[in-house]
């Protein structure tokens, strides 16, 4: 895991191999397929978490899962959600001291990633195979369907880039392309 700086308050951990402990249940899923390239990509393991802040209405958030590769001309992408909402906490330096930040992704955040895959085609060439989105953690202030949205488009950038050129400066660039500065 490493940490970027994107801007004064923002940051963002990413985790590339072993993700942390914040597993979805795939139990409750949604899939979307899209058109994609056949190329020899590597299976990815691959977990973002992006801070704005501290303020109530900073956004957070954590998304990420499993490429698998395949020549099938298709990505097919199986997000996981929480029906009934998670309980159990997940501790974050990015987070605020009184705040608590939950393991899931309710379906609301869901859907949104949903959009977020068909989003990430007018950014990216997606390699084709399946991405199994089974990570994820939310706070009940600071997260939106919108940060999901955006979180799912860049975890999808990012898994296009192979790790090699994964450097700060990209991290940077691809979160200033991807991530609007506010909801408003």
């Amino acid at each position: 895991m490493r940490q970027v700086n994107l801007g004064k308050y923002s940051a963002v951990r990413i985790w590339t191999g072993e993700l942390p402990n914040v597993i979805v249940p795939v139990a409750c899923q949604t899939s979307v397929v899209l058109p994609a390239r056949n190329n020899a990509s590597m299976p990815r393991e691959l977990a973002i978490e992006f801070s704005a802040g501290f303020s109530e209405r900073s956004p957070y958030g954590l998304l990420g899962g499993i490429f698998t590769p395949a020549n099938t001309g298709q990505l097919k992408v199986v997000i996981g959600s929480d029906a009934n909402g998670c309980k159990a906490t997940f501790s974050s330096p990015l987070k605020s001291s009184s705040e608590k930040i939950y393991i899931g992704l309710p379906r609301e955040y869901a859907d949104a990633a949903n959009h977020g895959v068909c989003l990430a085609q007018e950014w990216t060439d997606v390699a084709a195979g399946q991405l199994t989105i089974n990570r994820g953690a939310h706070s009940n202030t600071r997260s939106s369907p919108w940060l999901f949205q955006h979180l799912t488009t860049i975890l999808i950038r990012l898994l296009n880039t192979p790790l090699e050129d994964m450097t700060d400066e990209k991290i940077r660039s691809v979160f200033g392309d991807g991530m609007p500065a506010s909801n408003a």
